[in-house]
């Protein structure tokens, strides 16, 4: 539920209203039963604009929320009940709101009285009725947000802390500067390149530097996870990083220098794709493959070249600085066509690599 939650507050950070969760569009990643969880199906989904509510009547009995169903204007919450409604499954084997017919549901749905059997829940904590009960409640304004409920109890004390590696964490100490068009090529790579057991590894160290589990990490997130990991760590590691952790003035310069990189659109957090793009060994990111991958996507039109149009296009339309773009051109255009061919665009991003390995 910990993932779930988290999966769903991230989306709500960004305004995204799933209105149909349900078991049926929670997954494993793969078939090993000890996999990350991936919610699927946005078909429904709806952005929420200026902070205005949504009025469509939609969902899947069992799992709709009440005020869906009197058709009055709702938000967010309502993926909070669905989760209420799948977590209570998750503990007990059946919906706490069931019928013979569609209407019937509907009706105990609308009343909202949930009804903890003892002979089903006699073994469950109170905590965890808790939780439920909160996420399970009738006016939304009183309900528990999807970030709350990671912060319940319930959730925060049955959590793993998973152990971080050490050349992670300095990878993300030793990381330098790059402009800011070089980071969104290897963010296109971590996000269609790279598979999914290639980032497994990653997805555990960055849950567990997350630590409230809203899908980024913080500064104050990532200062901790540094301060935490060299004090569990100091005995396998040398003089030079002892001292460093123990110079929170040192740390948190550290920490500012990789957001200044990463976080381009200056909201304080970093995203797990540009935590990605620091953290993942060279071999994986850097092999010619990869790269020949990541420039057939960028090489929009298929010519065997990169134009600064295709690029502003793989950066979502934002239009490109000329300087960077002439910064980007004297570092790779050999032959100075005013494009990137492949071998030029293969060679930048091994720079990019030797420039990490230096470092």
């Amino acid at each position: 539920m910990k993932q779930i939650l988290s999966a769903i507050s991230y989306c709500h950070y960004h305004k995204i209203v799933h209105r149909d969760l349900k078991p049926e569009n929670i997954l494993f990643d793969t078939q090993q039963g000890t996999s990350n969880l991936k919610i699927i199906d946005f078909g429904a989904s709806a952005i929420l604009k200026n902070d205005q509510k949504l009025t469509q009547t939609i969902g899947t009995p069992y799992y709709v929320a009440p005020e869906i169903l009197k058709e009055e204007p709702y938000d967010e919450k309502c993926d909070v009940w669905s989760l209420g409604v799948i977590l209570y499954i998750m503990l007990c084997g059946y919906p706490p709101f069931y019928a013979d017919s569609d209407f019937e549901i509907y009706q105990k749905i609308k009343s909202a009285q949930v009804q903890f059997h003892k002979k089903d829940w006699k073994y469950i904590s109170s905590q965890a009725k808790d939780l439920i009960s909160k996420m399970l409640t009738l006016n939304p304004q009183n309900r528990i947000s999807a970030a709350e409920a990671q912060a319940h109890p319930w959730i925060t004390n049955n959590i793993h802390i998973e152990q971080l590696d050490d050349k992670m964490m300095k990878k993300l100490t030793q990381f330098t500067a790059k402009n800011k068009l070089r980071i969104a090529i290897l963010q296109l790579m971590v996000n269609q390149v790279i598979n999914t057991q290639e980032k497994k590894d990653m997805i555990k160290y960055f849950q567990a530097l997350d630590t409230n589990g809203d899908g980024m990490l913080s500064k104050k997130e990532l200062v901790q996870g540094l301060f935490y990991f060299y004090e569990q760590q100091y005995t396998k590691i040398n003089i030079g990083y002892i001292k460093f952790i123990k110079d929170p003035i040192k740390a948190k310069k550290i920490v500012d220098q990789v957001f200044n990189q990463l976080d381009q659109d200056g909201s304080g957090k970093i995203e797990f794709t540009e935590f990605l793009v620091i953290s993942l060994q060279q071999e994986k990111l850097y092999s010619k493959e990869k790269i020949e991958k990541a420039f057939k996507l960028i090489d929009q039109d298929g010519n065997g070249q990169i134009t600064k149009n295709e690029l502003e296009s793989m950066m979502g339309g934002i239009p490109i600085n000329q300087q960077i773009w002439n910064n980007l051109m004297k570092d790779c255009d050999l032959n100075n066509d005013g494009m990137i061919s492949l071998s030029e665009f293969i060679n930048l991003l091994i720079n990019i690599a030797n420039k990490e390995l230096v470092n």
